[in-house]
Parts: C-alpha cells; structure tokens; sequence
C-alpha cells in the first residue's frame, strides 16, 4: 500500500499511532461506533516523521468512562535514542509519492519535498542541494541546483536555482538531495524517480493514435428513468389498442423490495386508447377514452378489482380544455393511421397523438380508480407519495425523487378475442443530450422477435410491422418483453515487440471519454477506478501515464480495455437533461512507449486498422447513478480476451473498432492527472444482519457499520445460484426505523420547539400511518432519480463455484445493503459481505481524542463527531470533492468545499494535490466577467459561467479559498501562481460594470445575493451582509497571495479596497444605536430598507473574520460604549445562551424549501447556522475569549448541534442539522437530505486548531506554528496530532475544571513553535535546551505564557505560578545546534554553484536499486499467476505464497518472468515472498486469493 510519505507494503503490520484512538461504545439511541473511523484498514504511517515522536512519551491512559478523574501525562520515556540521528525521507513531486515514481508529470517545472528528520532538539536545515539526472548513476544530471543555504523543504521548483536544462517530455528522471543540518552534517537522500508525460495538451502529442470504441446504440431498460416510445398504430378490427411500458421492475417484483405495499410478482403500467365512444352524436361522444391500468406498483393496485381490468386513470378526450384534444378522434379517422408517442421523464408521464399532447383535463374530468389514491389532474402514475398524519396524499414527480415507471419491459394488448391492432415503426429513441438515435426498433439486436417469441402471445411480426391479433382467451392480457440489448464496450489489440531486443522500459499514456479498466497480457495495469476522472470536459481532459515495462513479452503480447461510463456518459448531476452531455458511446486513446535497451523505441497506439471492438460481454451495462448489470452467462466468449492465447474462433466474433470523435464543439486540452486516482483505501465487513427479512428468507439487509462510499464485494457460496438466477443489490444510508433492527424509536414531531413524541413503529410499523409494513428495510427515498441497484445474471457454471460480486465502474454511499439471491433461503454469512472503500485520497491521518468528566458521555460523541467528518471527507473526496456520494448529484459544490476546505487540509495530506486538480476545474469554470459558479466543474458544452458576474462569495470563494488553505497548511506557493489570474478576474469583477455597492459605502460590492447561509436555521440571515463577509476577507487573504508571488502592487489596491470596505461594512450594517447587525439589500433602498438582523450567523462570521471595528462603539442602551467587536462577541453568547432572543426577541426566523434549515429548537446552546456561519461560529467565540460559550455548544448534544446526529448512531457527517427527522418523519422528507456531506464538519477545524491548538496562524506551512492548547468545558483530556509537511505534530492536555494542568507536544525537525501555554496569571518558567520563556502575554483575549519552542518533544506541567518543562527521552541535546532564540537559516534561496559532477558528501550512501515485483492484486485460487521482477542482483529465486513454495527460477539480466500456479486451498489475503538461495527474504507483497470468483 502506498501512501503520501513513503513506500511501504500492505505486508508491514502499523504500530499503533502515537496517539491512539478509543473505543466508542454504544451511544444514546444510537449504533456502536466503530473503534477506529477505518476499521478495516491497516494504516500505515508513510509520513516525513523521526523515529523518536510523542509515541509513549506523552502516555495519555485515556480511561474511557471514567468518571471526573482528571488524566495527567505519565512521562514515561521513550526508547532513548543513543545518538543524534538524522535522516532524508518521504520524496515527493508535486505531492506526489508512489511506489515505482511518479508518473505523467506534465510541469515544466514540477514541485520537489522532502522529510527531513532528526532527534536532534533544535535540528535545522540550513541548506540543500537537489540533482536531478536521466540516469540513476546520476552521469546525465539536467539539473544541479547548488548548494542553496535554506531550510525550504516543502515548495522549491525544478530549476529555481542554478542551471536546468528544460525537462523532456517521456523522459524518466532521478533526483536526490543533500541536505546540511546546522550541526553541518551532511545527509544525502534515497533515489526518487519521476517521469514526465507528454507535455503536450495537443492530440498531436499521442503520436497518430485515436478515438476507438464502438458506435452501436445500447439500451437497458430497467435503468432508463427517461424514455421515448414512438409508433403508428391501426385499429382493423375492435375499437381499442393498448401499448405496455414500466413492466417487470425488480424494484417491485419482490413485496420486500416494494415499499408501497405492492404484492410482488407482476407489474406493469398499460396506456389503453379505447375509441368504442366515439360517434358522431355529441350528446353520446367521447372522443375516445384514455384508460391508464398500473399493477403491480402499489398496495391500492387491486383494492377495487383486477387492476388489468379496473383502470387507475381514466379521461374523456372530449372533457378536455383542449380542442385539438377533444376533437382528435371521429367515426371517419378512428380506424384510421395514427400517431403515439409516450414520454416519461423523471416520473412526469406525457402522451401524445398525432402531434396533439393529451392535456387539458381536471379534478372534474378525471376518473380515479375507487380507493386509489392518485393526482387528479395529469397522468402520471407514479407511486411515490408523502401521506400527512389526516391521510392526504401529496404526489413526487421530478429528479427530486424515485421515478416510477422506468422503461422497464414492454409490449402490447388489445381487450377481446379477435381485435386486430397494427404497430409500425415501434421504435424507443434517445432523450437528453444524445443525438436522439433509435435506441430499439425492428433493426436493433433485440427487435422484434422478442414479442413474437413470447408464449401464447397473439402477436406475429413481419418486418417492421407488429400484428397483435389474438385468437384465443389464453393469448389475451398484457405481453411485454425486455427490449435491453449490447453490453459496454471491450476493445483489443495484438503487437509483437522485438524478440533480438531487450525492452528498457515501457510507458503507457492512456484516457477515455468515459472510463477505462486497462489490461496487458492479462493483467489489469492498475487498481485505479474510474480513471480518468472528472473534470470540466468542455475545455479538460486528464490522462494517466504507467509504468508497464513488467507487464510486457518480447514478442507477441495483447492489450484490452473494458470501457464504461464514468462521469463522462450516461447520467450526471440531478438535472435529468444532462444525460449524456459529453457523448454517448464510450472511446479509448492510448499510446505505449516502448524503449529498448538499445535506446531504439517502439510504439503502440489506438487506431481502428489494429484494434477490435466487442459488445456483446457480461459487463451489460454500469453506470454511476444507476448501478451494474452482468451477466455471467456471456462470460465464455471472453475467455483469456486480453492475451495472446485468445483463439480466433472468438475473435471472429469481434468487429473493427470504430472511431468515436469528440462531440462536436469539444476541444478539450488533454494533460495529465495531478491528483492520487481514486482508489482501494479499505474493506469493510458486514458487522451484523438485519433480523427484518423477505418473507421467503430470500432477501437480507447488512450494515457495514458505517456509511462508506464505494462498491460491495458479495461472495455468494457455490450452490446457491442456478443459471438464469438474477441477484439483486439494493443499498441504503439509513433503514427505516420502528422496530428492533434501528435503535432510534420515537419521533419528536415538525416542530422542535415544542416536541410531540410520536413511534416509528405507529409510521413504519405494521399498521404505520406513512409506510406500514416497512420498519427494518432500506430507504431509498435519498437516492432521489439515482436508482442504485445492481443486477448479476448466473451462469449455469455460477452452480458448481463461489461466485464473488464486486460491481465496477459505479459508486454509491451506503452503510446498508440489500442482498437478494433468488434460491438462497438463509443470510450470507457476514464475512462474505465486504465494501470497498473508494477515494482520492488516503485515510486521514489527523487524529483526535478526548475524555470528559461526564462518565465521557460527551468525549465519545466528540471523537465520534470527529471520525464521522473524516468518513464524509474520505468519501466525497471522489475525483472531485462531491456534496453527496449516493443521490442523482454528486458536484462540486463551491460553498461546501469553501466552508470545510480547513479542516480538510487538517485531515489529510492527500488534500494537496488533490484540491490542486480541482482548482483546475474551477479556472475552466470563469467566464468573460469573472463569475465561476456554485458547482464545479460546469456541465455543459462551453464548460463556464459565460457572461455571469459574481454573486456568491461564500460558494465562489472557493477559488482563492482553497489555495489560501493549501498555502497556510502545506506551504504550497505554486497552487496560488497557478491560480492568481483567476482570483484576481473574480475579484476586480465584484466591482466591475456597476457592481460597486454605493460611493457613499466604497470597498464593498452589490453582488452578493447567490447562497450564504445556507440550510441556516435563521432566516433573518439574509445573503447580502455575510456574503459582504466572505468578500471582504478574500480582499484580505488574496493580498496576501498577491505579495506571496510578488504583486505588490495588486496586493496593494487589494488592502485600499480592504481598508474601505471595513470601514463601509461597520458603517451599514451595524446599527450604531444598539449595535444589533441590520440587513441592507441593495439597490435604491440600501439604507432606508435595512432591517433588523441580529442572528447567530451575522455575528459569527465578521467576527471570525476580524470585520467589527474595535473603535467605533454603540451609542446608547445598556450597551452604550461598548465597540462593535465586544457588543458582537457578547450578543452572539447571548444568541446561543438563548436562542429565542435573537431579531431582538423575535426568534429565529424559520426557512421553508429544500435550501433551508427548518424550524430552530430555540433550546439553549444550540445553534441556528448554515454554511456560512457554522465554520465561523466556534472559533469566532474562542479568539475573542469566550471558549466557554464555545464549549457549551460545542458539546451540546440537542436539536441543533453537531453531536446531536451521533446520539442517533450517525457515522457520517448530515446534509442538514435534522436529516434523521426530516427524512424518516411522517411523509418523509428525502429531496435534500444527504446523510454523508462534509459541509457541516467545517468546525472540525476549530478542533484542531483551538481545542488542540495546532494552527499555522496564516504563515507558509508548519515551518513556523502556533501552539495554544484550549481547555474547556467538561474536557479533562484532549490528545491528537496534524501530519504536517514536516512531519507529525502532536499535542496533548490535561485539565481539571477547565483549567489547563499538564501539556506535551512535539515539534518537528526543521521547525519551531510558539507556544501560548493558557493561564491564570503571572507564572514563571525556567529556560530547558529547545524551549525558551519568553514572559507572559495575551492571545485570543486570554492570558498566556509564552514560549519559543525549538524542534523537540516538550511536556509541560501547570502548578498554580510555576510552569515546568521538560524534554521527552529520546532527542538529543547537542550543543552546536543553533541556541533558541537566533536566527533561523534564510530561507530565501541563494545558490553556491557547485560542479555537476556526482558529489561525495561523507554521510551519502551508495545508491542502492531495489528489486521490484509486479503481480496482479487479485487471483482465482487455483488459477495461473503471472510474477514479473525486476533489477535484482542474484542468480536465483524462490517464490513463496502463504509460505507454499512456487517454484524455482533463475535470473536473467536482473530480470525474471514466470507463471506459477496458486493453491486451490488458499482464500484471502496472502504474502508473497520472493527469496534468495539463503532464505533471506529480497521482497514481499500481498496477492488477495479468491475461490473461482467470477
């Protein structure tokens, strides 16, 4: 496994971090939280870190559940180091690491980081030399960059120093530093590898290669929610003609799945056309009746009869308001031609003939089926209802919601014996964004044949005519059949590579419109999903680059792709319309590089004359939204499809492959991906199954613990499944609560303030009033549009073998899922039910730990309020940072990521890199004025916000946000280059073409009326003033950037407009009277329309964002003199003391819509802000110095409050602060309810920085930091850790009756800290080595100690006046390291130039070639495994599986290639080891066996 700070393997056990985490137990009304928010992953710790850290130094015995016993620091030593040590670890480039070297890089002038470690206190470094050289000899070095006397580690680019020759594109590079500490000992790095990619974002860089897939349509209709039926029909004989749709949908076939109380089995939707009324008499004339049946979808379906002969919906065409409607069926033309066309988008059902929409009819003219409950004024026919508590049905139509029907199969019928219909040209055509081809008609690979086929079906085909002309009763009632045809995409090539020649290296440069799985001589290249990725196709597209040179024979050798939709085709965002913006059919581009020794290369590329193209395999269809289908029983034709031994009998089933050009009016730049692809970071076990189950024990229901993001992988055991057998997955963030299987039992009713406490089980129950019958089942309600649900089709061969389930190329957030196998009348058992976590990034590696002396009822809720932001973090990180993982949306919301951004740079150091390609994104999104808008990337065919200006600091404000976090928290001065022409666009637009406010109000802008505070509980928080907020602090930190690149003079005209608009903020929106905050909308009323604010939010973000003057002051009332600042800090304790005094005693003012909040509780310490103000809120109280208020709703755990939603077993951070009630409440509410959005976890960042006070108070990085531990509250114990870009930076307190009593922390090599120790009063200190008392002072409004902390782990004890200090065992003292105090070494880089040629420093190893091995990950026990090693230094070889020896091999030029065969009896994973003749193990891995999987 590989993480940011190193190579390792999964093979190394972790040792337990130096701060550990503490089981949670169960909570009140809640599940049992996992011990670890990463239960199942081995973490290991790959960061720039010593040897020597606060690992048993601190000796925190964290008890939990004990009771107010105040926890003090042990000081147990350390393993004490016996010597100085000093090291160079952790290479990156561009914050890159992996195993083999970082591949693709497309910079001209990457970034280069390294760890530099030590255990000598006060270590530094006081300068570097980098060589970068084409060979690993270093005999070929492009760059030198001098010794340069600096302590930069984290941010110095390719040539910045010296002389560099300009970086080749296809090139591999090695570089290594040395580094000099201030004690002068020299230290020279490891070697590091890098290789660029094309360095081209032109198609001519791909050397001739080109777009290949296949063009054929494809249709599965169980997924297809948006459908277009369109025919001719002739009425010969009877007077009716009916036309099935919505028929055989699984998610209705089985009663358990039906959440409607439908009864299972067969469903359908059947539009009849009855014209037996028309005449031409008028007093008797109908015009024909539209007859609507639906069977099958909902319990009231057969309430008044055979619902196949009883109609849902019935109309009279000539009752319409629309004349064309009433007038377009007579005697003359009712045996005529005509006409149909039938629409369904999203549930909303539109019907057609002859060009004449059937509209027009109302509650009067409709007729509905007696004791159906139905909308009485269209013809949907949906199912999906909210019911209130009197029993009135409210109907969901709409992206918003599941959509009924879907597609699903279809067909015909007519009502008696002898009715004679004729359909032509019945054909379903594409919708949305395609090109609106056929997607199924008498030509397509299902035609129609599949009516005719059907048993006793009375219908016969010719052509492209369909005959529905019954003789028998038998041949009566609906016939329908499935119309889904053609599978995804496979594409191969066969190439012979010299056989005289020995192969160097090889490299691969691939990308897709959509999604690719790469395979060579099969293998699989990668674990990589969805590559490539995300991002604003209009004007981007990313490729990955590969190391292949293992994976290749001289010879012939084969290479494959499995092509599939990834966020490219198919369906995107919640606007149905999208569908298939960028294309429709899936294409590959690929080109291989290969080198050989000789220095000669050879080229593969795509081209249609050498590629073929297949579409007729098991991977049927996948999509993200919508989910997979395989079908097993078309696995043998692909049998070995990526080798050379793939015979040509199945070949000929192949066809050329077809080239697919981009869109028309895409020209995208291609370049390479800058961020980690998404990936494998855990599995996950099933840790109980649910005891509701389908009556015929078919279907069970599994919690994963935790609501994870990513796909399953089932084992379902040999002998459960026959051939034909369909396997249903179906998942769920929540189960419906109301009996045992959910902990949370009682309802609290609509309106916090005055709770009525109402039983799940009197809603979901047996008898419920909403749903009956459905407590203990999933909700999908959540999913909205998105269906989610996967099918796998068994194979006759799926009899005799574990088959093993793992859906690809889709995703979805879940912790529950549904699991129906069709002749399996027992549950799986839970070690067979495993997740796959998927992410950008890595487990986060910020930790966080805490006791209270409450018995830690509120310590548990806190850490588990800190993993659940982690889990959101971890899973929405997902190419893009998504708002959700599991609904029809997933996006780039600008305002979620703006608010959360600073607690995701705490969490993981994957943050970097990974919001840096998003930033990408954001760039393409800027239109002509400056606007970049609220989701990123934009989907549509120009890619940006056009003529838009600005409106929404808060969301847009993302773009000089997220670069202003990676700058303060990893020192990353490129983001903020590579970003600056935007932000100043962004910004110079606020003011631009009449956007400045009022002259008498300068510095501020009118453009602030796009979302602010959203989902506040407060809706006396308007837009303009907090979103004024954001404006005016991104002048602030975007000045800052401006002098960071060296534009003074722009940074300049950014601190004027800052000035004034300080000024004019505290001017208008503050009333000088009372000091309360005022809305002022803009425009002619500006300051005669303002109105009283006075909310938590209007106070909490200017005061977070040091915006109220601390010189003008409030002029009469109680508050009289006070300045802004301090009426502010007070009136927000009172706002959250009291909730209902906020708008000056008038109380919250509750939203209504999806975009607000609700009602407030109005009880004390809870809080009443969205996205806005919650970031703000606890950190503006602390720096203020009102920790205590901070800590009182810190850890309130009421409606609202962040701990509220762990006291109901959330594992994942909410949407909103009452997602539980609003979605699982009578009628429920799902529209906008995520149950996994980071948004609401921004203050997870205060966390870190005031709690565990951990912070880079705006500097580059960690180079320089602030430490002020904050002690509150009920907290008698507080330990975590930041993984910095130096290192890990731990802290740690103790404290009884919110009074700080012990401290320890570690402060990294290469850095130093200043430590605000809180205190009473005056204390004294004395000086140890690496810590200096530098005297009392005040920060964030209280009395510290101040102290100048050198690199070293320090702990602190707090007795009344006197502070002690101590160093932690195991760092060194040496006393020719820089005494505390004086300068640190410059850190503006000045080269001395230094000879090219390789140095020879005294400590510098001999570089030093590790063997490297590639397998596949995965292998079938008992199947053939491919083992390829390279640059080793032996003869010989052994090679071992679970300690089984394989085999034997000798070595050829360092090199071997053999193919063993795994043992039948293995399963799980296992180590690989590869030994020398000694035994003595050369390298390891693992290789997770699995039996037969399909």
């Amino acid at each position: 496994m590989v993480g940011r700070r190193g190579v390792v393997t999964a093979l190394e056990t972790r040792a337990p971090r130096s701060l550990g985490r503490a089981s949670v137990p169960v909570l009140r009304g809640g599940h049992p939280s996992c011990d670890d928010p990463y239960p199942a992953l081995e973490r290991v710790n790959m960061k720039r870190k010593k040897s020597t850290s606060l690992v048993a130094a601190l000796g925190l015995s964290l008890a939990l559940g004990s009771t107010a016993a105040v926890v003090v620091p042990s000081f147990v030593a350390a393993q004490a180091a016996t010597s100085a040590q000093v090291s160079i670890s952790g290479l990156e480039v561009n914050h890159l690491v992996e195993p083999d070297g970082v591949f693709g890089i497309d910079d001209p002038k990457p970034v280069f980081c390294w760890g530099f470690d030590s255990n000598v206190v006060g270590s530094k470094q006081e300068s570097y030399r980098i060589e970068v050289s084409t060979s690993r000899a270093f005999d070929k070095v492009v760059w030198d960059s001098g010794v340069v006397d600096s302590d930069e580690t984290t941010d110095i680019s390719y040539g910045s120093t010296g002389t560099a020759q300009k970086l080749r594109p296809e090139t591999d590079y090695f570089w290594r530093v040395t580094a000099v500490d201030n004690r002068g000992v020299s230290t020279t790095s490891e070697t590091g590898m890098f290789a660029t990619g094309l360095m081209n974002s032109k198609i001519g860089a791909w050397d001739g290669a080109q777009w290949v897939g296949n063009d054929d349509v494809r249709l599965d209709a169980k997924s297809t929610m948006m459908f277009d039926v369109n025919a001719r029909f002739t009425i010969n004989a009877g007077d009716n003609a009916s036309f099935i749709f919505g028929a055989n949908d699984p998610r209705l076939t089985s009663d358990f799945r039906n959440v409607y109380g439908g009864p299972g089995g067969e469903n359908f939707i059947r539009f009849e056309l009855d014209l037996s009324g028309v005449t031409a008499d008028p007093a008797t004339n109908t015009g024909g009746v539209v007859n609507l049946y639906r069977k099958g979808y909902h319990k009231t379906d057969n309430v008044n009869g055979d619902p196949n002969v009883m109609p849902y919906k019935s109309v009279r065409l000539v009752d319409s308001t629309a004349a064309a409607v009433r007038t377009l069926f007579t005697p003359g033309n009712k045996n005529a031609e005509h006409a149909l066309r039938i629409q369904g988008n999203a549930s909303v059902m539109t019907y057609t003939i002859d060009g004449v929409a059937l509209t027009g009819f109302t509650g009067s003219t409709m007729t509905i089926g007696a004791g159906r409950p139905a909308q009485n004024n269209n013809l949907n026919v949906t199912p999906n209802s909210t019911i209130d508590s009197a029993g009135v049905h409210t109907f969901r139509t709409g992206n918003n919601f599941n959509t009924f029907p879907n597609l699903d199969e279809v067909g015909f019928s007519v009502k008696n014996v002898g009715d004679d219909v004729t359909v032509t040209d019945y054909k379903i055509v594409d919708v949305a964004q395609s090109s609106k081809r056929t997607l199924f008609d008498s030509t397509t690979p299902t035609s129609y044949g599949i009516f005719s086929a059907l048993p006793s079906s009375g219908i016969t085909t010719t052509g492209n005519a369909i005959r529905v002309r019954p003789t028998a009763a038998a041949q009566l009632g609906p016939k329908y059949a499935d119309p889904s045809h053609t599978g995804q995409t496979q594409v191969r090539s066969e190439f012979r590579l010299n056989t005289s020649k020995d192969i160097a290296k090889a490299r691969l440069y691939v990308t897709a419109q959509g999604a690719y799985e790469m395979f060579i001589n099969g293998d699989r290249v990668s674990e990589d999903y969805l590559n490539p990725g995300m991002s604003t196709f209009a004007k981007t597209l990313n490729y990955n680059a590969y190391d292949v040179t293992g994976m290749l024979d001289n010879g012939s050798n084969a290479m494959g792709a499995m092509l599939g939709a990834g966020f490219y085709t198919g369906h995107m965002t919640f606007t149905p319309g999208n569908k298939d913006m960028f294309g429709e059919n899936e294409a590959l581009l690929a080109k291989m590089v290969v080198t050989y020794a000789d220095g000669t290369t050879q080229t593969v590329v795509t081209d249609p004359s050498t590629w073929k193209a297949y579409t007729d395999g098991p991977n049927r269809y996948a999509d993200n939204f919508q989910g997979v289908v395989y079908d097993a029983g078309k696995e043998a034709n692909l049998s070995g499809w990526t080798t050379t031994g793939y015979t040509n009998a199945k070949l000929a089933k192949w066809a050329p492959a077809d080239v697919i050009p981009l869109k028309a009016g895409l020209n995208p730049e291609i370049i390479a991906r800058q961020d980690r692809p998404v990936r494998e970071v855990e599995r996950l076990t099933a840790k109980r199954v649910l005891t509701t189950h389908s009556a015929d024990s078919t279907t069970y229901t599994y919690d994963m613990g935790v609501n994870m993001v990513g796909v399953p992988s089932v084992t379902i055991p040999q002998g459960s499944l026959q051939a034909g057998d369909e396997v249903v997955f179906r998942f769920g963030e929540t189960i419906y609560p109301g009996n045992s299987d959910s902990p949370n039992t009682m309802w609290p009713g609509g309106d916090p303030r005055n709770p009525t406490m109402v039983s799940y089980s009197s809603i979901y129950g047996p008898n419920g009033t909403y749903r009956p019958g459905v407590a203990g089942r999933i909700l999908t309600d959540s999913y909205r549009a998105a269906l989610a649900l996967d099918r796998y089709k068994a194979s006759a061969a799926d009899a005799n073998r574990d088959v093993v389930i793992t859906p690809n190329f889709t995703f979805r957030g879940y912790q529950y899922i549904e699991i129906t196998v069709p002749r399996r009348t027992t549950a799986l058992p839970l070690e067979n039910v495993e997740g796959i976590v998927l992410s950008s990034i890595d487990a986060p590696e910020g930790t966080y730990e805490a006791t209270t002396s409450d018995d830690n009822y509120t310590g548990r809720l806190a850490n588990q309020f800190f993993k659940n932001a982690q889990r959101s973090q971890l899973g929405n990180f997902f190419s893009l940072p998504t708002d959700c993982p599991q609904r029809n949306e997933r996006m780039g919301w600008t305002g979620d990521l703006q608010a959360y951004a600073r607690s995701a740079t705490y969490n993981s150091s994957d943050t970097q890199a990974f919001l840096r390609q998003w930033l990408i994104a954001l760039r393409d999104a800027q239109g002509v004025n400056g606007g970049i808008g609220d989701t990123v990337p934009i989907i549509s065919l120009t890619g940006d916000r056009g003529t838009n200006y600005p409106q929404s600091p808060t969301w847009e404000g993302a773009v000089a946000q997220a670069p202003w976090q990676l700058y303060t928290q990893y020192g990353d001065t490129q983001v903020i280059r590579e970003n600056f022409p935007t932000i100043k666009k962004w910004l110079d637009s606020y003011l631009a073409n009449g956007g400045a406010l009022s002259p008498d109000y300068p510095g501020l802008t009118s453009r602030t009326s796009g979302n602010a505070d959203h989902i506040s509980m407060d809706a006396n928080t308007q837009a303009h003033m907090v979103g004024q907020s954001m404006y005016l602090y991104y002048l602030d930190i975007s000045s800052k950037m401006a002098d960071i690149i060296g534009d003074s003079a722009y940074a300049e005209t950014l601190r004027q407009r800052y000035t004034q608009g300080v000024d004019s903020f505290n001017r208008l929106y503050v009333d000088p009277q009372t000091g309360f905050t005022l809305n002022a909308t803009p425009g002619a009323n500006l300051v005669a329309g303002r109105t009283l604010q006075d909310s938590q939010a209007s106070y909490a973000t200017p005061l977070a964002l040091d915006l109220f003057s601390d010189t003008m002051k409030v002029q009469v009332g109680p508050n009289a003199g006070l300045t802004y600042k301090e009426f502010a800090t007070k009136r927000l304790g009172e706002l959250i003391a009291d909730p209902a005094k906020s708008n000056n005693g008038n109380g919250p003012l509750a939203g209504t819509g999806n975009f607000s909040g609700g009602q407030a509780s109005n009880k004390p310490y809870t809080i009443t802000t969205g996205f806005n103000g919650t970031p703000n809120i606890l950190p503006a109280l602390t720096k203020n110095g009102d920790s205590e208020t901070a800590y009182k709703l810190f850890s309130n755990d009421e409606f609202a409050s962040w701990l509220y939603p762990v006291t109901l077993g959330a594992t994942s951070m909410w949407e909103l602060w009452n997602s539980y009630e609003r979605g699982l409440g009578q009628g429920g509410d799902s529209t906008m309810n995520s149950q996994n959005h980071f948004a609401l976890g921004a203050s997870q960042a205060w966390m870190y920085e005031y709690q565990l006070g951990i912070t880079s108070d705006g500097a580059k990085g960690y180079r320089e930091f602030v430490l002020q531990p904050t002690p509150g509250g009920e907290f008698t114990s507080l330990k975590g850790s930041v993984d910095s870009t130096y290192g890990e930076i731990d802290s740690a307190w103790t404290a009884s009756g919110g009074k700080l009593t012990s401290y320890a922390t570690t402060v990294p090599s290469n850095t130093t800290a200043t430590l605000y120790l809180p205190v009473e009063g005056e204390v004294t200190a004395a000086d140890i080595s690496g810590a200096t008392f530098e005297g009392m002072d005040k920060r964030n409004n209280i009395n510290v100690a101040k102290f100048t902390l050198d690199a070293g782990g320090y702990e602190f004890s707090v007795d009344g006046s006197t502070v002690k200090v101590a160093l932690v065992d195991g760092w060194v003292v040496d006393e020719d390291t820089t005494p505390t105090g004086e300068p640190t070494p410059t850190t503006t880089p000045t080269a001395t130039p230094t000879p090219t040629t390789n140095p020879t420093p005294t400590t510098t190893p001999t570089p030093v070639v590790e063997p490297k091995v590639t397998v596949k990950s995965k292998v079938g026990a008992g199947k053939k495994l491919k083992v390829r090693i390279r640059d080793l230094s032996v003869n010989k070889v052994s090679i071992t599986l679970a300690g089984k020896k394989l085999g034997t091999v000798k070595v050829k030029d360092g090199k071997v290639s053999v193919t063993v065969t795994v043992p039948k009896n293995l399963s799980g994973k296992k180590v690989l080891r590869v030994l020398d003749r000694k035994g003595e193990v050369l390298l390891q891995t693992t290789v997770r066996v699995v039996r037969k999987a399909a």
